[in-house]
């Protein structure tokens, strides 16, 4: 994560909003989660699961920018 500039704060806030909100996809198969969020000018990914003790185990997180301009 780190090699992509995402924060571990930023990781704990997409988690926090994701739970909080209930706004996440479930992927059974891999028994995981994704949350999305956007910061600014960039959307969020952060894949994870909860382990046994209620922490969360983060398997991937990504980001990407994007800038509308209108012509």
């Amino acid at each position: 994560m780190e090699e992509r500039h995402i924060l571990g704060d930023e990781i704990k806030m997409i988690i926090h909003n994701a739970e909080a909100k209930e706004e996440k996809l479930y992927q059974p198969e891999a028994n995981k989660y994704l949350a999305k969020m956007k910061i600014g000018s960039a959307t969020f990914y952060v894949e994870y699961s909860i382990s046994e003790k209620e922490s969360y185990i983060i398997h991937t997180a990504y980001s990407h920018k994007t800038e509308l301009v209108e012509e």
